[in-house]
């Protein structure tokens, strides 16, 4: 077969091959390279040039998404791009076409993306795409050539949906083994539009590896994807677990935890604010968004001129800049750099796909776009959650989840007085397990651990957490901490007291009642269970400082829990906001009969220029004689009650009529009146 008739689709429509002079300067930069580049400049003699027709191309097609697909034997049969459909948020190009979004230039070119199959067991190398180079140990082969000798001319198969619309495309590859091929296998490319909406659409890449043979295969899957983003050849690409940047350099990946990459327009060739929009392209697929096989074992971000010649392995130049801002005027060169994408599956021959006679193996992705800040509905925007206890005196126990997409990535941000164990998983888990165990079992534990899902979605689990324990010497505890953490939770296993000084001003806990003057904000605590209050009201910008003193039976105890804002939190208790001025209420009930109980009186002291003041309630009847005083106490900023049950100081039962209760403190004497009955 003339070699005229595999010609390489990728240079032939002239995109952006590099020219000459830039080659030149390329080479100089990486002398090692040398090879590489001398065959990069065989590939731009004019004889090996060729444009394409739009008609050697098929179109599968929803509203939102487009494949574009090569058909032509010699042009690369299942080189493919996608682009913006008519519905589609973007779908005006730069040079007002539609928006292509991956596998091939601005102008759609076919060829700038390829599949490769590799066979370990039978040494060689199966490509989409001509002119590859061969790598030591292994023969490049070309599918079109395979193709061409047995007589597929077929091999492109439509995909339609109920309604016989053309949705997608199946590329069928059959090698028929020795002699024509090295190994005896089907290889099939499966490209399909899914959905019919912005909010569910996406394009299913998939690439399947069957054994037709009788002897084992060892396989391995690598597929090249070209970036091409609003114009930009070297678009910046980011992670969605931590939304870390892959940078401007050649960059790889052996440890997966992230469940797409974003690429977006470092500039744009239409003089607008990048980014323009967004291309999305999954790497751990999340299964509720396909039924996927395995997922990639490793990624690189790569140089697309020196990575397109190599068919499988590839060694990255970690100071090769691949994706930067644009560099001068001219509208041919505007936006700078030239990265891809590399996917692998079964990188080396260790950790190869084993394929028994009729074994299959497959790898999904799906690709899609958005305008900035726009996601579709199938993307998981629901952030993972933690959960813990205490489990002892000194150790956190708990779990991560998701039960969407799963946990991506767990980073821990700060340990206080902590060391952290997370069980082994696998990104995409629903749960992940942990512990933390107390270094210092007399001061309380307190961590910041970052856990993302695989859609980037992030939660920061930060509590502060302590055992109170009667059996301790010290029953006083003092805790630092951020006016983030305004909740805080006790969980009560038989204390009778907890009271709290919090930045100066007091509250409790009590699991009895209690007379005399007290904290309005006192508040009942279960014997047994737990109650959570919003502290909002008594915290500062800069550090907050809270006490503690406990009181209880021998061996009671209770876990205490200082988490944030982002939680959601049911039935809180509110702390009373801190009184802006001195304030008398009428007593409850009014008139009261001593029969019956005693009478609630309720009062404010605010914050005063000195801290504490001197504050006295006292009860008078009607010839100004003191029947009682109820409050005689320095009283820090507070709501405040007191009780009064009909009795005088000497707890003779005080006569039917009209009282008096005058509050004084700080120079002012507030009076109110009330009525005692039989």
């Amino acid at each position: 077969m003339p070699a005229s008739r595999f010609l390489l689709p990728k240079f032939s429509a002239c995109r952006r091959l590099l020219p000459p002079i830039f080659l030149s300067i390329f080479v100089l930069q990486l002398p090692a390279l040398a090879q590489t580049s001398n065959k990069i400049q065989k590939l731009i003699k004019p004889g090996l040039l060729k444009k394409r027709a739009a008609v050697d191309s098929l179109v599968a097609r929803n509203d939102v998404y487009e494949i574009v697909l090569e058909n032509t034997l010699g042009n690369g049969v299942g080189l493919f791009t996608i682009r913006t459909g008519k519905s589609h948020p973007i779908n005006n190009n730069f040079d007002g076409q539609r928006q292509n979004l991956l596998g091939g230039g601005s102008s759609g070119e076919l060829g700038t993306s390829y599949l490769t199959v590799r066979c370990y067991s039978c040494s060689t190398d199966y490509v989409q795409s001509d002119f590859i180079e061969n790598e030591p140990g292994f023969k490049t082969v070309w599918l079109d050539e395979v193709l061409a000798q047995t007589n597929q001319l077929n091999a492109v198969q439509p995909i339609r949906n109920q309604a016989g619309d053309t949705t997608g495309y199946e590329v069928i590859y059959d090698l028929p083994g020795k002699p024509l091929t090295r190994g005896q296998m089907r290889l099939t490319q499966r490209l399909q539009v899914h959905g019919n909406t912005f909010n569910n659409s996406l394009v299913e890449v998939t690439a399947k590896v069957k054994n037709t043979g009788s002897e084992m295969l060892a396989v391995g899957i690598r597929y090249l994807l070209d970036l091409n983003v609003g114009g930009d050849d070297g678009a910046k690409v980011i992670e969605s677990a931590l939304r870390n940047s892959l940078g401007k350099t050649e960059t790889e990946f052996k440890k997966l935890n992230f469940g797409y990459f974003r690429a977006e327009a470092n500039d744009s060739l239409r003089n607008l604010p990048p980014p323009e929009y967004q291309v999305y392209g999954s790497v751990i697929t999340p299964r509720n968004l396909l039924q996927v096989g395995h997922q990639p074992t490793f990624l690189q971000q790569v140089s697309w001129p020196l990575a397109f010649l190599r068919p499988f392995t590839y060694q990255i130049h970690p100071t090769l800049t691949i994706t930067e801002d644009a560099r001068g005027t001219d509208p041919a060169n505007r936006t700078g750099g030239d990265n891809a994408i590399l996917y692998f599956w079964g990188e080396t021959a260790g950790n190869a796909f084993k394929l028994a006679p009729g074994d299959s193996v497959q790898v999904t992705q799906g690709f899609f776009a958005t305008p900035p800040g726009v996601l579709p509905s199938f993307y998981d925007r629901t952030p993972p959650t933690c959960t813990f206890t205490f489990r002892g005196i000194s150790t956190v126990t708990g779990f991560f989840s998701d039960v969407e997409d799963g946990i991506a990535a767990i980073q821990p941000l700060l340990l206080y007085n902590a060391k952290l164990m997370v069980d082994p998983f696998t990104p995409g888990d629903k749960k992940v397990n942990f512990r933390l165990e107390s270094l210092d079992q007399d001061s309380y534990i307190g961590f910041d651990i970052k856990v993302a899902d695989l859609s980037g979605n992030t939660h920061v689990c930060d509590p502060v957490m302590s055992y109170l324990s009667t059996d301790r010497d010290n029953r006083r505890y003092t805790f630092k901490f951020r006016r983030i953490d305004r909740y805080l939770t006790l969980t009560n296993r038989g204390l009778s007291e907890i009271r709290v000084d919090l930045n100066g001003h007091r509250f409790g806990f009590y699991a009895n009642s209690h007379t005399g003057a007290r904290l309005r904000n006192a508040y009942r605590l279960p014997a047994e269970g737990s109650i959570t209050i919003d502290l909002q009201p008594y915290l500062r910008d800069e550090e907050n400082i809270m006490q503690l003193e406990i009181a209880g039976r021998p061996g009671a105890n209770a876990d205490l829990t200082l988490i944030d804002e982002a939680h959601q939190i049911d039935h809180t208790l509110a702390l009373a906001p801190i009184p802006q001025s001195f304030a008398l209420s009428q007593n409850l009930p009014n008139p009261f009969s001593r029969n019956g109980g005693a009478t609630t009186i309720r009062f404010d002291v605010p914050e005063l220029a000195n801290g504490a003041g001197r504050v006295e309630l006292k009860i008078y009847n009607m010839l100004g004689q003191l029947v009682r005083t109820l409050v005689d106490a320095d009283l820090p900023p507070g709501a405040y009650t007191a009780t009064w049950n009909g009795r005088d100081a000497n707890g003779r039962s005080a006569a039917n009529g009209v009282y008096f209760y005058n509050l004084t403190a700080n120079g002012i004497r507030l009076t109110k009146k009330m009525a005692l009955l039989r």
